[in-house]
């Protein structure tokens, strides 16, 4: 039995500028999380997959994949197994994002911490 492929035509409006400062990725991300937050993409529509995207688009599907991944954290997205990604029914609100987004920040490693780190390390033995 042949497998039905899926119809699912990209996001009109999604563009990606290789010639940009900005990566391709993030101009992904930033362009679908517009999308939704336009409500162009409503709750519950399905996204193509990132074959597809990365299809429609002319990029690597690991690129698709590390902007889709991105809005997974961020709450835009959600994955079914076997069914396919869709735009979540209650996006995060924008004081949601912000409090994420700073309690998820790494800092960068001080020359305190580097040199606590490295003091604890015993020298290699020659």
């Amino acid at each position: 039995m042949a497998r039905e492929s899926s119809q699912i035509a990209p996001p009109s409006g999604l563009r990606v500028n290789r010639k940009s400062a900005v990566s391709v990725h993030v101009q992904l991300q930033t362009q679908i999380r517009h999308l939704i937050d336009m409500g162009a993409l409503k709750p519950g529509m399905q996204l193509p997959t990132v074959r597809q995207l990365a299809g429609f688009l002319r990029i690597n599907r690991n690129t698709v994949a590390r902007a889709l991944a991105d809005l997974y954290q961020d709450g835009y997205l959600e994955s079914h197994q076997g069914l396919g990604t869709f735009v979540t029914d209650r996006p995060p609100t924008r004081e949601g994002r912000a409090a994420r987004v700073t309690s998820t920040e790494r800092t960068p490693p001080t020359a305190a911490r580097i040199a606590a780190a490295t003091a604890s390390r015993s020298p290699p033995e020659v």
